[in-house]
Formats: C-alpha cells, sequence, structure tokens
C-alpha cells in the first residue's frame, strides 16, 4: 500500500497492521521489518528481543491444524500430558509422540 511521505515507516499491511511510531504509540512490535530498526524497537530490551525473534529466519511458527474437526479433542488429550511430564512420570519426547500418534490419527479419519 502507498503511504504519504510523511507517513515514512507507517504502513498498512494486507492484515491492517500499522507500522512505526503507531506500533510505538500503541506499544506494539512492528511487523515492518524496517520500522523493527527503529531507535525506539532497538533501545527497548523486550521490545528488541521480541523483534529479533520475529524477523529471525530461524524462527519457525506453529502450523496448528485447526481446520481438523477433532483437534480440540486431541489438545484435551494431550493437555494433561504435560503435568505429567513436569512430574517426571513421562518424558517429553514421549508426550510429543503420543500428540503426533493422535494427530495423524485425526488425519487419517478425515
Amino acid at each position: 500500500m502507498r503511504c504519504h511521505t510523511a507517513l515514512r515507516r507507517e504502513t498498512v499491511g494486507p492484515s491492517g497492521l500499522v507500522q512505526g511510531s503507531r506500533a510505538e504509540s500503541a506499544g506494539e512490535i512492528p511487523a515492518n521489518k524496517d520500522a523493527a530498526d527503529d531507535e525506539w524497537v532497538q533501545s527497548v530490551p523486550y521490545m528488541k528481543s521480541a523483534s529479533d525473534l520475529l524477523n529471525s529466519g530461524e524462527t519457525k511458527f506453529s502450523d496448528v491444524p485447526y481446520y481438523l474437526p477433532g483437534y480440540a479433542n486431541v489438545q484435551k488429550s494431550v493437555e494433561p500430558l504435560i503435568q505429567k511430564v513436569m512430574a517426571k512420570q513421562m518424558t517429553a519426547q514421549e508426550r510429543l509422540d503420543k500428540w503426533a500418534s493422535l494427530l495423524e490419527q485425526e488425519k487419517a479419519a478425515q
């Protein structure tokens, strides 16, 4: 989207996110990479950390399969297993394997 020159780094993306000084006034992390380099982002430790993570090529976002009809049931089944992992009654790998198995079963049922 083209912006007025006075709004140099204040762009509106397809989702309607406003960047630049408007993000600063709202306390939001700018998704625009140019705005992420602004001094106000770089000088606030939590903003800098969040911006660095957001813009890192190593950051991976989850592709949660909300489209699966039984996804909520899968989540309900595996959430209590977090407590088992924390109580050392199950390994993290066992929990992840169980979660993957349930998701695979749900995908196959479609």
